[in-house]
């Protein structure tokens, strides 16, 4: 088995967690999930030459597991850090690879959606946290999508995690709202 056919299956191991996540009533199971389907992700990355987004998903473990330990307190100097290692991954990773213009273009968007998704998870209010995801999973899915087959896992989880949290948005929606 190729390099590319064993990150295209974790991908589609990692995309069935993270489908899952979004329809979690409480913070901390969406949490746990997010831990394990970025530890998948992760391996799959590794597979796929992913970059930036091996760097992103290490911190994206470490940021799940903070938020299940830490709960409702100092999470937002959590989210800062986590977004000074954000930009201090993109800025390795044009250190280290001299990218050429479009593609330092196309590495940002990973670092955009995890703005977004830390953003997100550090709301208290789960409803909230699933419109910031949203971002996120638009910004993943486009640099998924330039990748190629090995980030079909990553493609698939992120148009299906769009419409699970959109189930998810319906179906948790305020009584008052029905």
């Amino acid at each position: 088995m190729n390099n590319e056919m064993i990150a295209m299956i974790l991908s589609l191991m990692g995309m069935t967690i993270n489908i899952l996540s979004f329809q979690a009533r409480k913070k901390n199971n969406l949490f746990i999930f997010q831990v394990t389907g970025s530890a998948i992700f992760l391996l799959s990355y590794c597979f796929s030459d992913g970059g930036i987004a091996v760097a992103l998903n290490c911190l994206f473990i470490l940021r799940g597991i903070l938020l299940i330990v830490l709960g409702e307190r100092g999470k937002k100097p959590l989210a800062l850090g986590l977004m000074a290692g954000y930009l201090l991954s993109y800025a390795g990773v044009l250190l280290l690879q001299s990218p050429a213009p479009l593609e330092a273009l196309r590495l940002v968007l990973p670092v955009v959606g995890a703005f977004l998704g830390t953003i997100g998870f550090i709301q208290s209010d789960i409803r909230t946290l699933r419109y910031w995801k949203m971002g996120d999973s638009v910004c993943w899915l486009i640099f998924n999508a330039t990748i190629g087959l090995g980030a079909l896992g990553g493609i698939l989880c992120e148009v299906f995690s769009l419409c699970s949290m959109l189930i998810s948005l319906w179906r948790f929606r305020k009584k008052e709202e029905v």
